[in-house]
């Protein structure tokens, strides 16, 4: 059989996944016995391969190209093209009787996001890099044959009888999908801003740093970055900040088991930092559009907080903050505190806080936004183009009060005798007080709560009072009322007179 009747074997088995080379075969014999033995075994199997659809260019023994996704080991004059999106250095050895070789691989993509590694041998290495091809420029293989390499990798090897074409030179930069643009399973070149480096900045294996999980955003969206190995621990040296430009080079876009889709960079990606600082392409949610379970990026100034290491030892930040129009309440846990570890004592109101990936709970009909640690909290982050204003601390009047905010003061002269009782069970009893204070706009009882409770026991009616961070909600009876947070302070302003302003 001649080298002839083995390509159209060949390519009728890359197409036809379902038969045989004995199949084939058979259909040959019979093929034959049809022209009653006037056909040789390469017209027979030309027949048939035309009859299957399989076409073959007039005058040449060439066949289609293949599709690297179709590929199987052990098939030879093999044609595709693609991409290149990878070249290694050639690699010289000694064969078993003394002649010295030279060996270089060279990956390639097709128009499907399917990749494979062109394995070229001694002349066609030469040949190769004669050629003046590099990134991004398309080639086209023609006749190589593959095989298995461990790992049940399927690479392309190009011998002497194979060949190597230039389909179109790239010289210009590489051409840059979109964010939104990107779907599973391809490979892609992606250019953004970095926005954040998870605060669980690395995964090592021993002293090697394995992966680095990072957040990049253009104009039309984000995707988290996953950087492996080698590229991993070039990224981290780069030490590049947030707003800094990055570049990625045929990224495998993958959705994780959640469905959250993924940009891996493993080895024949490539990551770049590249140019000057920009400012962050993020879309910030107000509170106002906050939906429980979502995840969101948000610009707040900073009122108050404080911070408590709880019973397993890990601290947790509260924080109060507003985007502008309504305020928030922020819980941080120890994940998300790490990266700014160093500012904790020096944070003061009216701080700028970028908040990414913030998750909105509902606690007992209250939003509030938790980082952990798929968040990140930077405090007074530069390249933000537009700032929310500055917060202005004055006290509201308390017909203006609105269900689930916290204001920052509320005045009101005492209209009544404190009440106050223990709640809970056992040894958790708790102190709970309330009083009834009012202004020229309305009235609201306000419930006080264990050290605040102790504070307002000797007031007297028609004391003036000053009640700062306290948060608004409806009680067991349907009325708007009032009560004391872990942020609340009680300032006591004397008996109320002419010149007093509620």
């Amino acid at each position: 059989m001649g080298m002839g009747l083995d390509s159209t074997i060949e390519a009728i088995l890359t197409v036809r996944k379902d038969l045989t080379r004995d199949d084939v075969l058979k259909m040959i014999e019979e093929k034959k016995r049809e022209f009653l033995g006037f056909l040789s075994d390469e017209g027979a199997a030309l027949i048939i391969a035309q009859e299957l659809g399989i076409p073959v260019e007039p005058g040449s023994r060439e066949y289609s190209e293949a599709k690297i996704s179709s590929l199987t080991p052990g098939l030879r004059s093999v044609t595709v093209k693609g991409r290149i999106v990878s070249i290694r250095e050639p690699s010289r050895f000694h064969r078993g009787y003394g002649e010295g070789g030279v060996v270089q691989r060279v990956t390639i993509m097709d128009d499907d996001g399917s990749t494979i590694d062109i394995v070229l041998w001694d002349e066609n290495v030469d040949k190769f890099n004669r050629l003046g091809v590099g990134y991004g420029s398309t080639i086209r293989v023609k006749s190589g044959y593959t095989r298995e390499r461990l790992g049940g990798r399927i690479e392309l090897h190009v011998g002497r009888r194979g060949d190597i074409e230039v389909i179109e030179k790239y010289y210009d930069e590489y051409r840059f999908t979109s964010i939104c643009d990107l779907k599973p399973g391809g490979y892609f070149n992606v250019r953004g801003i970095l926005c954040m480096v998870y605060p669980t900045r690395s995964v090592k294996e021993g002293e090697a740093i394995k992966l680095v999980r990072a957040r990049i955003a253009d104009e039309t969206g984000w995707i988290n970055l996953i950087v492996w190995g080698v590229k991993a621990s070039e990224l981290l040296s780069c030490n590049p900040g947030i707003g800094a430009g990055i570049k990625v080079y045929n990224g495998f876009a993958k959705r994780r088991v959640d469905g959250i889709l993924e940009l891996h960079v493993g080895k024949i990606g490539r990551i770049e930092v590249v140019g000057g600082y920009s400012s962050l392409p993020l879309k910030y949610a107000k509170v106002s559009q906050l939906k429980p379970e979502s995840r969101v990026d948000m610009l707040l100034r900073l009122l108050t907080y404080n911070v408590r290491r709880l019973r397993s030892g890990k601290r947790r930040m509260k924080m109060l903050a507003w985007d502008g129009e309504n305020t928030i309440r922020l819980t941080i846990w120890e994940e998300a505190l790490i990266p700014i570890e160093d500012l904790l004592d020096k944070l003061k109101p009216n701080d700028l806080l970028l908040i990414q990936l913030g998750k909105v709970k509902d606690r007992m009909g209250i939003t509030e936004v938790q980082l952990d640690g798929e968040s990140s909290l930077y405090v007074n982050p530069p390249f933000i183009a537009e700032l929310p204003p500055l917060y202005q601390f004055k006290s509201a009047k308390i017909g203006e009060l609105r269900e689930g905010l916290i204001y920052a003061s509320i005045n009101g002269i005492v209209l009544t005798k404190p009440s106050i009782r223990e709640v809970g069970s056992g040894g958790r009893k708790v102190k709970v007080s309330t009083v009834r204070i009012g202004d020229e706009t309305g009235i609201i009882d306000i419930t006080l709560w264990r050290e605040h409770a102790d504070k307002i026991l000797d007031v007297d009616i028609g004391e003036l009072m000053d009640f700062r961070w306290i948060i608004v909600k409806r009680g067991g009876d349907n009325r708007v009322e009032a009560s004391t947070t872990i942020f609340s302070d009680i300032i006591r302003l004397g008996r109320f007179t002419s010149t007093s302003t509620p």
